[in-house]
């Protein structure tokens, strides 16, 4: 604590392997944009599904799958 890290470690590693501490304005400043953390996921899907598919999407392909994806998430079954 109390030491200086790089952009990428304070990105990836915070509150997992690096301990913060309250007051960091970083930290903060993280968990007011959220939007971050789902770029992060889309990028590790789309890494996955291209590995599986053993061929790269375009980014056509890439947006119509991440609405598709999007509207699966977000629909609730009736019932439910």
């Amino acid at each position: 604590m109390g030491h200086d890290i790089c952009p990428t470690c304070c990105a990836t590693k915070r509150l997992g392997e690096i301990r913060c501490t309250p007051d960091c304005r970083y930290l903060s400043s993280g968990r007011e944009h959220p939007a971050a953390v789902v770029r992060r996921q889309q990028e590790a899907d789309i890494a996955r599904l291209i590995v599986s598919m053993g061929r790269p999407l375009t980014e056509a392909q890439l947006q119509l799958f991440f609405l598709i994806a999007s509207v699966i998430v977000r629909h609730r079954p009736d019932g439910i």
